[in-house]
């Protein structure tokens, strides 16, 4: 491997709605190497693509944390705050999500009311 100096690891991240590659697997990484040797160039760049219509497990199958994004991305329009699976519940950033899409469907009144809410929370935060 080539020693390009002190760079960051760098990853793109593809989330397709739909079947790019030939391959069967839903999450596929890609490296930069040489096509004649298969010498890898540099280990800190890699390219993922996630293709969600891929994906055939459900709630009670989930296992990774992608795996409860690929749920939570396909399915979001199904929950709510009340309404979250186990499965996903677990996963803070996943639950955020979801209060986030909930907050989208908010009257103008009760967006004022949680934009409040939410600058006192920050100022709080910011106060400590």
């Amino acid at each position: 491997m080539t020693s390009f100096g002190k760079f960051v690891k760098t990853i793109g991240i593809n989330i397709l709605n739909f079947n790019c590659l030939p391959d069967e697997t839903y999450h596929n990484t890609f490296r930069m190497l040489n096509v004649e040797t298969g010498t890898e160039l540099v280990d800190h760049l890699e390219i993922h693509f996630i293709e969600l219509k891929k994906y055939e497990g459900d709630f009670e199958s989930v296992k990774t944390a992608l795996e409860q994004w690929i749920v939570f991305l396909t399915r979001a329009h199904e929950f709510s705050r009340s309404k979250i699976p186990p499965t996903l519940a677990e996963a803070t950033s996943i639950a955020r999500a979801i209060e986030v899409l909930d907050t989208m469907e908010l009257s103008p009144e009760e967006e004022v009311v949680y934009e409040a809410r939410l600058k006192c929370l920050r100022d709080g935060e910011i106060a400590i």
